[in-house]
């Protein structure tokens, strides 16, 4: 558990420790999180009930600590599937400018939340896809995406059918879990994971291999 009070502390040293850190990246996360609280009044995409300072720890240290499993993120193109408030993309973008990313979720209103974020952050080279994975529309993306992300969807074989459509060749899948892993015996070349966060909860991360 965490004893530092300063969590927003605790984040900037995480960065460092991924050697991610500079000045302007701390900058950005500071807009992106005063952009996350302000619209979180309008639409949900966080818990309410959640101290604003956790957002440090729970969303943003949690969106990067893939960089503990992965960093080839230049050039890639990403899809962040079930995104919700941006999450982990804006924080990938944030740190990898370079990669192509594209936000899927089905409620539309947190998409187009998403986009007004990232306009106001000056986050370019993003698409926004306010559909869900299963639908049709997702055909125009059949083995395009070199990287899933996804935090918070649980997996079916109904998803996994279609995210696998959505992949090159070459392609990865990440899935940010906790301890149940149920959902994820569905997938094979799988490698899982643990990571130490000193979180209120233990972080996993299933990483999926198609090369």
């Amino acid at each position: 558990m965490l004893v530092m009070n300063d969590k927003k502390n605790v984040f900037i040293e995480y960065l460092k420790k991924l050697n991610l850190y500079n000045e302007d990246i701390q900058a950005s996360f500071e807009a992106f999180f005063e952009e996350l609280i302000d619209f979180n009044q309008q639409i949900n995409l966080f818990s309410r009930k959640m101290d604003l300072e956790d957002v440090w720890i729970l969303h943003f240290l949690d969106s990067i600590s893939i960089y503990e499993v992965f960093s080839d993120w230049q050039g890639k193109k990403v899809l962040d599937f079930g995104t919700g408030g941006g999450l982990p993309g804006i924080p990938i973008k944030i740190v990898d400018s370079d990669c192509e990313m594209y936000f899927l979720d089905s409620v539309k209103k947190k998409i187009d939340t998403i986009k007004k974020m990232t306009t106001n952050l000056n986050i370019s080279n993003v698409e926004f896809l306010p559909y869900r994975v299963e639908d049709k529309i997702m055909n125009k993306y059949q083995h395009y995406f070199d990287i899933i992300v996804c935090r918070s969807v649980k997996m079916n074989y109904s998803i996994k059918k279609a995210l696998e459509k959505l992949l090159t060749k070459e392609g990865k899948i990440f899935l940010f879990k906790a301890k149940n892993l149920d959902d994820v015996d569905i997938f094979d070349n799988k490698k899982v994971h643990t990571l130490d966060l000193s979180i209120e909860f233990e972080r996993r991360i299933v990483e999926i291999n198609y090369g």
